[in-house]
């Protein structure tokens, strides 16, 4: 995957010890960099971040992401729910 001009959140439950492994496969793959998602980390183009296994992924104002510990959702932990309901939907009229 060549460099984009975004950033590319991945939420897939997986076991902890997964975590890194899976970000060092997918670096060898892609020319973006390729991260474990902190708490308060704003998003950078050109950035893959991971959710962690076991915390909750969503964003603030589509900028930021928060990291949080809360109940499964939908049997999942992270849950892409979480994240998909942070999102601010904006539409611009042309």
């Amino acid at each position: 995957m060549p460099v984009l001009n975004a950033a590319v959140l991945i939420v897939q439950h997986m076991p902890k010890y997964i975590n890194e492994s899976f970000a060092k496969a997918l670096d060898k793959t892609t020319d973006m960099t390729v991260k474990i998602a902190e708490n308060n980390e704003f998003l950078k183009h050109g950035t893959i971040y991971i959710a962690p296994s076991e915390m909750h992924t969503r964003l603030i104002r589509n900028k930021q992401i928060e990291l949080y510990d809360a109940d499964k959702v939908n049997f999942c932990k992270p849950s892409i729910d979480v994240t998909m309901q942070s999102l601010i939907i904006c539409y611009y009229l042309t």
